[in-house]
């Protein structure tokens, strides 16, 4: 069966083409107008939805060729009403994200990874659509807050994929500051731009080292250190001391410290 429509579909497509061309050799006026262009789109993306509905419904990819043709219908359409905006491709970005929501709505135990293109997908239709319409800091920061959103999903709800804390952590300190920044302009040229990134991604590293009973996650403690010291240089640094030898000192002495102390053996 899927063969077969498969075949009908294709030979549906080069039969059209083959005799648009004929036509246009043997000397009739052929105007390839956008009316022209959304049937052909209308046509296709109707036969994919039904070679997807006729068929497993588990197989999503197959929304993917019927949701883009129906998104090249909206931007003709679009384009025809003189709009020249970025809302433009609008479409475009919603017609990949309907494959991925029903990838993850349809098997959500095996699908669950698809929540992530969704989400970006579903970010940029929604930051082209608001782009002339919001101020784009703001807009930068909430993008960057819902980009870490399923990564936070993935490492809540799939605690063997201990590694996703490390983007959404990272995307969400970089999301927070920009916000805070773009709230309060008076931040723009002060330090806390940096002690707020930095604590961030110090938090984020500090969570994965707290995790080393169940994850090889052990490592994760020199990077919340290094950032950490950012986080306190940044805050001094218009203070006039001068914070660099004190990290150099402290770092030493977490060193000493460390290679000092007795190392557990690990247990398989």
């Amino acid at each position: 069966m899927k063969n077969k429509f498969d075949g009908f579909i294709w030979g549906m497509i080069l039969i059209a083409a083959g005799g648009l061309f004929m036509a246009r050799n043997l000397g009739y006026e052929v105007e390839l107008t956008p009316t022209l262009g959304m049937l052909a789109c209308g046509t296709l993306s109707a036969l994919s939805f039904m070679r997807y509905f006729l068929s497993d419904r588990k197989r999503w990819a197959r929304l993917i060729p019927a949701c883009l043709f129906a998104a090249f219908i909206v931007m003709i359409g679009l384009s025809e009403a003189d709009v020249r905006d970025s809302a433009m491709v609008t479409p475009l970005f919603i017609g990949l994200l309907i494959p991925f929501a029903v990838a993850m709505i349809t098997d959500p135990q095996r699908n669950y990874w698809a929540i992530i293109p969704a989400t970006i997908f579903g970010t940029l239709a929604l930051g082209t659509f608001l782009d002339s319409r919001t101020d784009n800091t703001v807009l930068g920061g909430l993008a960057a807050l819902v980009v870490a959103a399923p990564f936070f999903f993935v490492y809540f709800t799939q605690p063997r994929h201990w590694w996703a804390i490390i983007p959404a952590g990272i995307l969400s300190s970089i999301g927070l500051t920009v916000l805070i920044v773009g709230l309060n302009p008076a931040l723009e040229y002060s330090n806390a731009k940096g002690t707020l990134v930095s604590l961030g991604f110090a938090a984020t590293f500090g969570v994965l080292y707290l995790r080393r009973a169940t994850a090889n996650t052990d490592w994760a403690k020199y990077p919340a250190i290094v950032f950490g010291f950012i986080a306190l240089l940044a805050l001094i640094d218009k203070t006039g001391i001068d914070g660099g030898p004190l990290v150099l000192i402290a770092l030493g002495l977490l060193v000493l410290v460390s290679s000092l102390r007795p190392h557990r053996s690990m247990v398989s």
